[in-house]
């Protein structure tokens, strides 16, 4: 994501090879699941996704993309 650390937004971009399902699911440092953001069908190619902080605080959390077998996680920071 970038930009990171970010207040009050960041965007998250990424590469299809094939269109196929995405999810893209928002964690705290825990490991609690908080949002979902994006689910469901996307194209090929890049996509995008921006984030608007909906009240969450100042701190470290862990996004997951899940795109057909393919799995990342990264964490992105919350400056306030």
């Amino acid at each position: 994501n970038y930009p990171n650390p970010f207040n009050p937004s960041t965007n998250i971009s990424y590469y299809l090879a094939k269109g196929g399902y995405v999810n893209i699911t928002l964690y705290d440092i825990t490991g609690k699941q908080l949002k979902v953001f994006v689910e469901g069908y996307r194209p090929a190619g890049y996509n995008n996704f921006k984030f608007l902080n909906f009240g969450l605080a100042s701190g470290v959390y862990i996004y997951k993309l899940k795109a057909g077998d393919y799995t990342e996680s990264r964490k992105m920071v919350i400056v306030k």
